[in-house]
C-alpha cells in the first residue's frame, strides 16, 4: 500500500486505509479536480493490484438533514 500510496501522494490533500475483511478501501482525497484526474489516470493504468477498481464518492457540504415521516 505504501508504494501505491508514494506514486500519488503529491496529489493528494489526505488519505487513509478503510475496512478490512473483504479487501478494504484506500480512501484518497485529491487537492483539486485535476489532481482527482491525474490519479484515477495513472491508477487505472497501473492499478495496485488485480482487484483494484475506483468508487466515486463525495463529500457532503450540506451536513446532517432529518427528515420525518
Amino acid at each position: 500500500m505504501e508504494r501505491l500510496i508514494d506514486r500519488v501522494r503529491g496529489e493528494c490533500v489526505g488519505y487513509g486505509l478503510l475496512g478490512a475483511g473483504g479487501g478494504g478501501f484506500l480512501l484518497l482525497v485529491a487537492r483539486d479536480d485535476a489532481a482527482a484526474a491525474r490519479i484515477r489516470d495513472q491508477l487505472t493504468a497501473e492499478p495496485g493490484g488485480p482487484g483494484a477498481r475506483f468508487f466515486d464518492c463525495a463529500i457532503d457540504d450540506q451536513g446532517l438533514s432529518v427528515s420525518v415521516l
